[in-house]
């Protein structure tokens, strides 16, 4: 092979590895920090998507919520399918997804301790979701990306559930919820209780999060399967799926080949 055929392989390889190595991460990382408030008091959480992150809990990017507090007001990400003992794991304060799939779901509770009163939820509308709805239970959709509070008023002992929806489709939300006009998601939870296993008010079984894994033909099982998290430099396959790793790594060896490459035109050259 002469050089004018290695410095041709270089560049196709080259230019392959350019083009392809968008599609290794089609959906870029984000996240959202939601600050509710009341009578002087807030409590914040903060969920998001990232390439690092892995199914179940992380501790690389997942926090457990603290106790809560004596007064004011507590708010948390409840995952059912983190494991509550020895240590509880689904009330989360930070709660981070892996980025594979296209849709992700969020639970989230917010608790007006020792006091009574009105009650805002804030965020930064700036988030690069296609979409991203708040529903309070029993309520009407909010489009968080035109939409940046949402008040309602919250009795103490009242545990206020809502489901954040974030996508990377073009399907439109729905028409958003008037401000001020927040549902109030039943009774029954004690002031201070936290969470637990089956939370209040709405059932547990219609706040799954949803897998950030695609479905697929029980043929494609490997699909699904994970890998622990490493990583080589700005190089990360940390919780991705097999599929993801696989492309990770053929543009990781097309861009070793085409230096390799470039190398061996320029040796050759020399000589």
């Amino acid at each position: 092979m002469n050089s004018k055929k290695l410095a041709l392989a270089a560049l196709i390889i080259l230019s392959a590895t350019l083009i392809y190595a968008p599609l290794t991460h089609a959906t870029t990382d984000w996240n959202l920090t939601v600050t509710a408030s009341s009578s002087g008091y807030s409590s914040t959480t903060t969920f998001g998507i990232s390439s690092t992150a892995i199914s179940g809990f992380d501790e690389s990017n997942d926090l457990v919520v603290p106790p809560a507090p004596p007064q004011g007001v507590y708010s948390y990400l409840y995952e059912s399918g983190n494991p509550s003992s020895p240590v509880n794991l689904q009330g989360l304060s930070q709660d981070i997804q892996p980025d594979s799939g296209t849709t992700w779901l969020w639970t989230l509770y917010v608790e007006n301790v020792g006091q009574s009163g009105s009650l805002t939820l804030s965020w930064s509308t700036s988030v690069p979701a296609s979409t991203l709805t708040l529903t309070p239970s029993g309520g009407s959709q909010i489009n968080m990306l035109t939409q940046g509070t949402h008040t309602f008023t919250a009795n103490t002992g009242t545990l206020y559930s809502f489901t954040v929806d974030a996508s990377e489709t073009s399907t439109s939300p729905s028409p958003t919820a008037a401000e001020g006009s927040g549902s109030e998601g039943g009774s029954g939870g004690s002031s201070g209780s936290g969470f637990s296993s089956s939370p209040s008010p709405t059932p547990t079984s219609t706040l799954q999060p949803t897998s950030s894994t695609p479905s697929h033909p029980w043929w494609m099982f490997w699909y699904g399967w994970k890998l622990p998290s490493f990583s080589i430099g700005s190089f990360s396959v940390g919780g991705s799926s097999i599929v993801d790793v696989s492309v990770k790594i053929a543009v990781f060896v097309m861009a070793v080949a085409a230096v390799l490459l470039a190398v061996a035109v320029i040796l050759r050259r020399r000589k």
